[in-house]
């Protein structure tokens, strides 16, 4: 059986739910999520579905539109267990550190419950932003925003940890 599984839903209901994404979409217009949805691909996913694997080579964007993932990461390169860093719920955004500079994953995504994800292809996303400019730079500033809260979050952590 599959874990996760193309989910049939109208083009209508992908644009309200990316227009309920706040982290990626905030500040696009209604033609602009539009676009968005057309390149969109929603997936239902089982619980403890692997989204991705870390270190592998792959640069999709993934929203939560419903459930949530679990973030895990490798304490060291020969450990075989996982350990979950972060967990993103609905309308949350993964999946941006390697969208965003075209390495390896830096984590796994793992689903934590039933969980549907809209999964925006990377190539058809950035061609989207090479014909719409503004709509590249908003969803890049999203990104840049999210990126650094989740560092500053993650420093804060660290430095309650110092003795």
């Amino acid at each position: 059986m599959s874990k996760w599984r193309p989910a049939e839903v109208c083009r209508e209901e992908i644009c309200a739910l990316l227009k309920s994404a706040q982290q990626l979409t905030s500040g696009l217009d209604d033609e602009e999520i539009e676009k968005l949805g057309d390149i969109a691909v929603l997936e239902e996913c089982d619980i403890n579905c692997l989204l991705t694997r870390e270190d592998e080579r792959s640069r999709d964007l993934f929203i939560v539109a419903k459930g949530a993932l679990s973030v895990e990461v490798h304490l060291s390169p020969k450990d075989t267990c996982t350990v979950s860093i972060l967990k993103i719920r609905q309308g949350g955004v993964a999946g941006e550190l390697a969208f965003l500079d075209g390495g390896r994953r830096s984590a796994s995504l793992r689903t934590i419950m039933s969980t549907t994800i809209i999964r925006l292809p990377q190539e058809e996303l950035e061609a989207l932003f090479d014909a719409n400019k503004g709509m590249g730079f908003t969803i890049m500033r999203n990104l840049a925003q999210l990126v650094t809260h989740r560092l500053r979050s993650t420093n804060f952590e660290l430095r309650s940890r110092l003795p």
